[in-house]
């Protein structure tokens, strides 16, 4: 199984803060053999550090909407389910394709026009 952790567990989008819980979670669920990916459209410099302050091997930073398509294409070749998290706002069309996806925020209702 593999999860792909967007910017739930970390508040990339004007800071570098890392969600209090985000460790435990990523912690949590590499204890359970669920493999965590951060993928994100934002630079490298704040997705790289957030990483690695939550223990995450695999990071994608800079992805555009269909760049993060294809990286949970590929996760599913690899492995299945795949499951993504995201805020909608880029992330919808990859919510929508993910077998397992939770769109927060505003991202609800974008997710909801490419279910």
């Amino acid at each position: 199984m593999a999860e792909v952790v967007s910017q739930a567990v970390a508040q990339l989008d004007g800071g570098e803060r890392v969600h209090p819980h985000a460790q435990v979670l990523v912690k949590t669920l590499h204890d359970l053999g669920v493999a965590v990916a951060l993928v994100s459209g934002d630079r490298r410099e704040r997705v790289l550090p957030a990483a690695q302050q939550l223990g995450i091997e695999v990071s994608h930073a800079e992805t555009s909407p269909e760049q993060k398509l294809q990286i949970l294409k590929d996760l599913r070749a690899q492995v299945h389910p795949v499951g993504m998290v995201g805020d909608g706002v880029n992330d919808a069309p990859t919510l929508a394709a993910a077998d397992v996806s939770f769109a927060m925020g505003q991202g609800t209702y974008r997710v909801r026009s490419h279910a």
